[in-house]
């Protein structure tokens, strides 16, 4: 009730005020709806200058994320294929590291099995050593036996069998067996005889 007792009391002084300044009320009302449709109309385009500045805001975001996205699919095929070459690189690798290392194993296999038969070998000259060594040794008690025995007399044709058995005996002593020292000995040994 006090809502139509203040509208009939603003339409009684609006009354007062239009007949105060010589306006009829209905020219006061259509002048009082030009200014509300001036202010709705400054408020509409205020409103839509708001919203076109939006909208290119929006447009703008979306030309940069556009573009950001695209910016970055092309990276990520630059990477995917820096990617793939570089898993080739490693397989290449890979398959040289594992040839080195079959070649390796076989190096160290052969190198086990040089090592056995220099050591075999090593062995076996050991013991022809002590052979010859001990063959210069019981030349050089032949040789004395000989000495005194007058063996230097012997004919001719036992004394060309002899030179043969020393000439097989230098031969033995010229091979790569005998070391330098034993050589020197048994040749020392043949110039005495």
């Amino acid at each position: 009730m006090r809502k139509g007792c203040v509208a009939v009391l603003v339409t009684l002084a609006l009354l007062q005020v239009c007949r105060a300044n010589g306006v009829s009320p209905v020219q006061k009302v259509v002048q009082m709806i030009d200014d509300m449709a001036g202010k709705v109309q400054k408020d509409l385009d205020k409103t839509s200058l708001s919203f076109e500045n939006f909208a290119k805001y929006c447009d703008d975001e979306s030309h940069a994320k556009d573009f950001a996205i695209k910016d970055s699919n092309e990276k990520l095929e630059q990477l995917n294929a820096v990617i793939e070459e570089s898993n080739a690189k490693i397989s290449d690798a890979e398959s040289r590291v594992q040839d080195a290392s079959s070649k390796i194993s076989e190096q160290e296999a052969e190198l086990h099995e040089s090592k056995q038969l220099r050591a075999k070998e090593h062995e076996q000259f050991l013991s022809t050593e002590k052979e010859f060594l001990d063959m210069a040794d019981s030349l050089a008690g032949a040789k004395k036996a000989f000495a005194t025995a007058g063996f230097m007399q012997l004919s001719p044709e036992s004394r060309v069998n002899f030179d043969k058995i020393v000439g097989s005996i230098k031969a033995v002593v010229e091979s790569s067996y005998v070391t330098h020292a034993q050589r020197e000995k048994v040749q020392a040994f043949f110039a005495g005889s």
